[in-house]
């Protein structure tokens, strides 16, 4: 607002445009965000079988995941990724318009059938911004439910900000 009086060459104090929007219930749009990720607080996190060592003696046996929001003129794009630790190449990635567990699980799954893994060689790890499926409870190779037969570690760190 302040910006927009200047335009037009009318003089008013910043302080007086903030007590002006805050009597007519007006807020501008922040720049950027926080927060995205509703974690589970009943959700029971996995062990850090990483402990911030990001480095694997080997291929497939240390994956590391993301999700992540990109603004777009349409609305967020939400990208989830998984990234071999060893090779750093990505081994699998999808996009949606949504943050939900179906994203979420088609990026595990295609790394899965992409990859030639051992049961019980892999540790996936993620950070608490993939924690939205484990607190609903879906079936999954990571969750202990559903085929689990690619014996995947399930890895997420605990709290470090807090």
């Amino acid at each position: 607002m302040t910006v927009a009086t200047c335009r037009r060459h009318v003089h008013v104090g910043r302080k007086r445009i903030e007590r002006l929007m805050r009597e007519a219930d007006i807020a501008g749009i922040s720049p950027r965000r926080k927060g995205f990720t509703r974690r589970d607080t009943g959700a029971t996190l996995a062990p850090d079988l990483v402990e911030r060592d990001f480095t694997a003696p080997a291929l497939n046996r240390l994956w590391v995941t993301d999700l992540t929001m990109i603004p777009t003129s349409e609305g967020p794009l939400w990208l989830s990724a998984i990234r071999d630790a060893f090779s750093r190449r990505v081994v699998a990635w999808e996009t949606s318009a949504r943050a939900d567990a179906d994203l979420v699980l088609s990026t595990l799954e295609y790394a899965l059938a992409s990859r030639e893994v051992e049961p019980g060689q892999l540790i996936h790890h993620a950070d608490h911004s993939w924690s939205i499926y484990v607190g609903q409870g879906h079936n999954s190779p990571t969750t202990g439910g559903g085929s689990g037969v690619h014996g995947l570690g399930r890895n997420m760190p605990r709290d470090q900000d807090g």
